[in-house]
């Protein structure tokens, strides 16, 4: 198992766990395209929004979820 943690980041605090949230995806699959990029993984999560902005059933409005939408779709996950 591998953890992550951090400062916060102050861009974030209007978007409160949302942020963190869609974070700790962003840092999590880069940890795994770095470190363990020919293992197939699974994204656990308990935030609907993790799933809905990445296949577009809700609209991206924020930098914090555009941000997020454009990366996890870059990677085809």
């Amino acid at each position: 198992m591998y953890k992550l943690s951090g400062d916060s980041d102050q861009r974030l605090d209007s978007s409160r766990n949302i942020g963190a949230e869609l974070t700790a995806v962003i840092n999590g699959v880069k940890y795994m395209e770095t470190n363990l990029p020919k293992i197939e993984y699974t994204i656990y999560y308990d935030y609907i929004g993790i799933e809905k902005w990445y296949d577009g059933s809700w609209k991206a409005k924020t930098a914090v979820t555009i941000g997020y939408k454009e990366f996890v779709q870059k990677r085809k996950l």
